[in-house]
């Protein structure tokens, strides 16, 4: 067993061992490595301080399909677990006009095979799908450090926070990710499963 004393990422011989372990957790119903990559992103990047916390290129584990092609959704799912976690920390980022943005590529991929057809996105190709991650991934250092920020670092993490010249999305206004619905029925209080 090998012990890491810097942040070192895996190996793909120890990406495929954690794989299978997720694989015969909870009889095949774990979160596979994807996602739980995307969830302890979210949870790093979040509003809490996680250690040991770095500020550095980050690149999303993403599996790759039967066609060779990185889908995202996975990951975008375990994120918004994680998101989940620290719902009203998270409540502040997405509230604020400025850096909220940042977060639209996750919501795009999380909702995209939603059963509720009005919370997807438009269709999804191969070439604006390579955008998304790249965006997705650019987004997570957003979020990072806007949650890191030191004039940030004394805001309330309540979601009924009000900010001084910062819109705040109502709970029964459109969401900003697109999907038509009321903020409170879709990224305002994202479903766990």
């Amino acid at each position: 067993m090998r012990h890491c004393t810097k942040s070192e990422p895996l190996t793909e011989a120890e990406l495929d061992r954690l794989g299978d372990f997720l694989d015969c957790c909870k009889g095949g119903k774990a979160m596979n490595v994807e996602q739980l990559d995307g969830f302890f992103a979210a949870l790093i990047a979040g509003p809490e301080t996680v250690m040991p916390s770095k500020d550095e290129v980050y690149e999303p584990i993403l599996l790759q399909d039967e066609n060779g092609m990185a889908q995202g959704n996975n990951w975008a799912d375990g994120f918004m677990r994680g998101v989940g976690m620290r719902h009203d920390g998270w409540a502040r980022l997405v509230n604020d006009e400025e850096h909220g943005g940042c977060m639209i590529p996750m919501f795009m991929l999380y909702h995209e095979h939603d059963k509720d057809p009005r919370m997807r996105p438009k269709r999804i190709g191969p070439e604006q799908r390579e955008k998304i991650i790249l965006h997705m991934a650019a987004g997570l250092v957003m979020a990072y450090r806007f949650f890191r920020s030191p004039r940030r670092a004394d805001l309330p993490t309540s979601a009924s926070a009000t900010h001084r010249g910062t819109a705040r999305i109502g709970r029964n206004d459109r969401c900003p990710c697109g999907s038509g619905k009321k903020y409170k029925r879709c990224c305002g209080h994202p479903t766990i499963n």
